[in-house]
């Protein structure tokens, strides 16, 4: 059950740049309450993802009684070095950390993808 919502929460960090996308592209920035939306997401982003790697930690340990080195274990050290890439942009302004944020969620993609279908690729 676990899984499940941390593919929720994923869900919903990876959701936010569309909505952002949407918001410039179709929405012109003019519609108040997605404007709304958007600021309310800016705020809860980055606790949504220490939340994800948190409840990532519980899960895998939860399901293998250890922690152990397979594609969750890659997954979530992607994930922490995202968060950790989103704080520097936060805190510096330097566009290229957003930039790498971003592109890193590409990876999270299909790093998640993996997880799911083959969890112990490695081993």
């Amino acid at each position: 059950m676990l899984g499940w919502f941390n593919a929720f929460l994923l869900f919903v960090l990876l959701s936010f740049p569309l909505a952002i996308e949407i918001n410039k592209r179709w929405l012109k920035g003019k519609n108040k309450n997605y404007n709304l939306f958007l600021k309310n997401g800016r705020k809860i982003h980055p606790y949504i993802g220490g939340l994800l790697v948190l409840t990532g930690l519980i899960h895998g340990y939860l399901k293998l009684g250890r922690i152990a080195f397979h594609t969750g274990t890659l997954l979530l050290i992607v994930l922490a070095l995202n968060g950790l890439f989103g704080l520097v942009f936060k805190r510096t302004r330097n566009r290229t950390f957003a930039k790498v944020h971003r592109y890193m969620g590409i990876l999270i993609v299909l790093l998640f993808l993996l997880h799911y279908l083959r969890p112990w690729y490695f081993i």
